[in-house]
């Protein structure tokens, strides 16, 4: 048997009669009842390697590597070990000797090569039970177009328990606090609720210190997601790209100048507010708000030719009246 792998801190917990010794060259395992020496390992490159096992009971502590198999491993081209071993086991291919899953141990080179983000299981995170229990905020941007009336961002907020969404636009990032001044003014006021907690990234216009000052004043508990983990925000991130993507056919259909992006973007919104959502069953995210049922009986394509009545003291009697 090669043992190329010893856990100290599993020896410590598992084997409380066992002493590990480390100096510069050797590290030594010792039976505190009989002093006796059970391991030896001498240093090499910052790793001791091991000289002798001996007949301890505790080499089930070790890393147990068989040689065929990583040799087989490293011949398939690094092949996960679960269809190695399936080749194996089913016969799939011929002279393959008998693999093992559980017998690779780490490769470095799969670690270093193949390593990826363990995936967020949908159905585990917390949910609201009432209205602005939780906002989820985010600011998109910026546009390579500014909008008509100079701004390049927009701020979207969405209530984890209706869905509900409104939207602003920004000129600079930094307008976001006022901005959701602002809105929790009308908000609150609107809906007879407070806003009790809001989960945003860690953008610089949710992270000054006036923002979060306000928030404590006024009760706001703050959920700031891990850099680079816009997961944990998962419920405005999805929205954003349903809007930036239904923004995007809403220009395109009529070919309208990239600069009324902030009208398509408010545009939607406002549909997906009278649209179902998954997380509201049989009601849509704004009656469940409002407890009136929307009417859509006025809308029309975004980008229809309209035409705007003038009023008689806008106009004299031989201009247009629109």
């Amino acid at each position: 048997m090669e043992i190329n792998l010893l856990y100290v801190s599993q020896i410590m917990r598992n084997s409380p009669q066992l002493d590990v010794v480390f100096n510069a060259h050797k590290c030594s395992i010792i039976d505190k009842e009989t002093s006796l020496t059970v391991v030896v390992g001498l240093e090499d490159h910052g790793l001791y390697r091991l000289l002798d096992t001996g007949d301890s009971p505790n080499v089930a502590l070790a890393a147990r590597v068989s040689p065929i198999n990583t040799l087989w491993h490293q011949q398939y081209g690094h092949l996960n070990m679960q269809y190695l071993s399936q080749l194996s086991r089913e016969g799939l291919v011929s002279r393959l000797p008998d693999i093992q899953t559980q017998q690779l141990g780490v490769c470095d080179t799969c670690q270093a090569s193949k390593q990826h983000r363990s995936s967020f299981k949908d159905g585990e995170s917390w949910h609201a039970s009432k209205v602005l229990q939780l906002i989820h905020a985010n600011i998109c941007g910026p546009m390579n177009t500014s909008s008509i009336t100079g701004c390049k961002y927009f701020l979207l907020i969405v209530d984890d328990f209706n869905r509900k969404m409104w939207v602003y636009f920004l000129k600079y990032k930094s307008d976001a606090f006022s901005t959701f001044q602002k809105f929790k003014t009308l908000v609150e006021k609107e809906s007879g609720y407070n806003i009790m907690t809001l989960r945003t990234d860690n953008e610089g216009g949710f992270c000054s210190s006036a923002f979060s000052n306000f928030c404590d004043t006024h009760g706001i508990k703050r959920q700031l997601t891990t850099p680079y983990t816009p997961q944990q925000n998962s419920v405005v991130e999805r929205r954003n790209h349903t809007v930036v993507v239904m923004e995007r056919s809403m220009l395109q259909h009529r070919s309208v100048l990239n600069k009324f992006w902030a009208e398509a973007v408010f545009t939607v919104v406002y549909l997906l507010n009278r649209s179902p959502t998954q997380a509201v069953k049989g009601k849509t995210p704004e009656e469940v708000l409002s407890g009136r049922k929307p009417k859509i009986n006025h809308l029309k394509v975004f980008g229809s030719i309209a035409y705007v009545w003038i009023p008689a003291a806008k106009r004299s009697n031989l201009d247009s009246k629109s």
